[in-house]
């Protein structure tokens, strides 16, 4: 995809979008270096990663991306210095080992179908316990800790009991009485690593020591006393001694660091990418966006669509807590709907200066990029947006001021390379076509070069406020008119793009509302030739009845709508009403069978209290208990009516509670376990639970 296309879209602001974001440095880097996918098949396995993060996301699951961070910079360190990391960047590196490790196991959890692309990255993961576990070992708070090994522990013993040492020595120096008359201050201190006390300095020659520092004034020098001059060279030698210890330590871990940098680097990729999902699932969420279908063949339908940077910038400017932003914003940027394809490719967009063409084209210029990206796009669910090969864009009035060109040479020389480039797959871009130049000149070269799109049959948006250009999609069954709305009676665009309508310039209309003398008006409107007055004349007619019938359809969507909301809690209620039905039969159910167990109990109870009887009493005992067994039986109603529906023979009359009628059957699907019944004049289908053969006693 060409740059100067994505620059003059201003694809940079949703990058920017995307970036802000994004949990990492790898993610944001990543949304800023966003570009066009290479095929449709990229294009639809990012958006099917998009919407396995998005429902992560909408069930409150996230992804841990602490202290993961570029360690790019830090292999660039290690080449350039040819020394080891310190050990504060090694720490950093630790605990982005430990982050890459966390983020693994996360995504490799969802490989039980909560995300299986997502869980698919976890592949692409090292191994890096053992690593991130050995600099925990040897660093901590930035610093080489003592059993980092074995020597520097002794070393760091040895230099503690030489402190100590010293300690002592100074402080039965400073207590002494011939040194106290010499002192500036009663304590000791460092300078350049060894320890010092503080004279005063016309007392230099009476204390013997080494002469380490003046102070700023003069009035104070440092000196080191003979008698600890042997074990402050001593702690000296440890600490040298220290220092290469530490570097020792620092540079195997570095090494250890530096072996693991390819596979280090593949896991950050793996975890900049799965960022990037996320930032993109997290930017939907924030402001609306959608995943558009791709189809097969190239059809474009953009549905409620909306320009993303003008709602990012709607929603800053709105001065209202946070969750209600959105939707202000979403309502003060006017929606549109834009289709190419079938029945034609092309669209030509008429109208005024200022009334939103431009707009049009960014929109569905940008939209189309977003969805090459993997990024779902502000428009309502449904839209489609077909994989564009390339797609080329002639926008604005810039001039190039190293070729010296004009307005109308600029656009020529873009244009130019444009039909030069651009195939059958290809979506263009023209913004105020023919503009520029002559009138009649650039009017009659735009239509050239649209007739030059429409026989390479590539898919093309154009602009412009050229009359002449209106009758293209007249003559040009590939082609269609379409303009932005404006409202005559405010003087402003609506913002709503009409297709199948050609826009008119209103330019004499909004002159004579401002106040413009008559006489001048008159003069212009004489001046106009008759056949486009009458063209004109007709477009305003158009557009009066568009905005009639668009009235009308909007009145229609909000009946619908309602109708809608009334079937739902219809059937909300039904559904409601089916369920205690359901509740109220089973709970009879369960009352009739614990009373019958009652009854069963009670009875046999008085038979075993016969005992045995003689004949032939005993017989007809048995023959009273099997009767009893038989008429307390008992099965649910559903269970009986099911038995009583499979009895059943075509013209049987059956009740229907449900409805409280009787019906005659009338036709019986024993496997599906239906029945067609007839109630008075109808015929319905019914399942066999739902028929009895008991009428209503209510």
């Amino acid at each position: 995809m060409n740059n100067d296309v994505l620059r003059t879209l201003e694809f940079d602001g949703v990058r920017t979008l995307v970036a802000r974001h994004a949990a990492t440095s790898l993610g944001k880097t990543r949304a800023r270096q966003l570009s066009p996918l290479e095929s449709r098949s990229l294009v639809q396995e990012a958006l099917a990663e998009v919407d396995e993060a998005t429902a992560l996301l909408s069930a409150g699951r996230s992804l841990p991306f602490g202290g993961i961070e570029d360690l790019a910079p830090y292999f660039r360190s290690i080449r350039d210095r040819g020394g080891p990391l310190e050990a504060d960047e090694l720490q950093r590196v630790a605990r982005c080992l430990i982050g890459l490790e966390s983020l693994r196991r996360v995504l490799a959890s969802f490989a039980d179908g909560t995300a299986p692309l997502l869980a698919r990255g976890a592949t692409r993961f090292g191994e890096f316990e053992r690593l991130s576990d050995e600099i925990a070992r040897c660093i901590d708070g930035g610093v080489v800790v003592d059993q980092a090994s074995v020597k520097l522990s002794e070393i760091r013993r040895e230099i503690q009991r030489l402190r100590e040492v010293l300690r002592r020595r100074l402080e039965g120096i400073l207590r002494s009485a011939e040194m106290r008359p010499h002192l500036q201050a009663p304590g000791f201190t460092i300078r350049n690593g060894r320890y010092v006390i503080q004279v005063r300095a016309q007392s230099r020659r009476q204390v013997r020591g080494v002469l380490h520092d003046h102070s700023q004034s003069g009035a104070t020098v440092f000196i080191e006393p003979h008698a600890i001059v042997a074990e402050g060279n001593a702690l000296s030698d440890s600490l040298d001694e220290e220092r290469a210890e530490i570097t020792r330590i620092l540079q195997r871990l570095t090494r250890a660091v530096f072996d693991e940098e390819r596979a280090l680097m593949r896991s950050l990729a793996a975890a900049g990418h799965a960022d990037l999902v996320w930032a993109k699932a997290r930017s939907a969420k924030a402001f609306a966006w959608c995943p558009a279908e791709i189809p097969e063949d190239l059809q474009l339908h953009l549905k409620g669509a909306r320009h993303p940077i003008l709602v990012e910038l709607a929603a800053r400017s709105e001065e209202v807590p946070e969750e209600e932003r959105l939707a202000l914003a979403l309502e003060s940027v006017v929606p549109i709907d834009v289709h190419l394809g079938k029945p034609f490719r092309m669209l030509v967009i008429t109208g005024p200066n200022t009334g939103g063409k431009t707009v049009v084209l960014k929109t569905v210029g940008l939209l189309v990029l977003m969805t090459k990206c993997g990024l779902p796009i502000p428009a309502t669910a449904g839209s489609e947006v077909p994989f564009f090969g390339s797609v080329f864009a002639d926008i604005g009035d810039e001039q190039s001021l190293q070729q010296s060109l004009s307005t109308f040479s600029s656009h020529m020389a873009r244009i130019s390379t444009v039909l030069a480039e651009a195939q059958s797959d290809s979506l263009v871009l023209l913004d105020e076509l023919g503009s520029g130049t002559d009138p009649q000149e650039g009017g009659a070269l735009g239509y050239a070069i649209l007739e030059y799109l429409d026989r390479a049959g590539i898919f093309a948006l154009g602009t412009t406020h050229l009359g002449s250009l209106k009758e293209f999609a007249y003559s040009h069954p590939a082609a269609e008119n379409a303009s932005v709305e404006f409202d005559a009676q405010t003087l402003q665009p609506t913002y709503r793009l009409l297709i199948g309508l050609p826009g008119t310039s209103n330019a004499l209309y909004v002159a004579r509302r401002m106040g413009l003398p008559e006489s001048i008006l008159s003069r212009a409107e004489s001046s106009l030739v008759q056949e486009p007055s009458r063209t004109s004349e007709l477009i305003d007619r158009m557009q009066a009845s568009r905005q009639q019938i668009e009235r009308a359809r909007q009145e229609g969507e909000e009946f619908r709508e309602a109708g809608r909301q009334l079937k739902e809690s219809y059937q909300s209620e039904l559904e409601r009403v089916e369920e205690r039905q359901r509740g109220l039969s089973d709970e009879a159910d369960h009352e009739v069978e614990g009373l019958l167990r009652q009854v069963r109990a009670a009875l046999l109870e008085h038979l075993n209290a016969i005992g045995t009887p003689p004949q032939p009493f005993a017989d007809r005992l048995v023959e009273l208990e099997l009767a009893i067994e038989e008429l307390v039986q008992w099965s649910p109603i559903t269970q009986r009516r099911l038995e009583f529906a499979r009895s059943l023979k075509k013209e049987d009359t059956v009740y229907l509670p449900r409805f409280g009628k009787k019906g005659r059957v009338k036709r019986i699907d024993r496997k599906g376990e239906r029945l067609k019944v007839q109630v008075g004049a109808m015929v319905m289908e019914v399942p066999f639970e739902d028929v009895s053969w008991v009428e209503d006693v209510r």
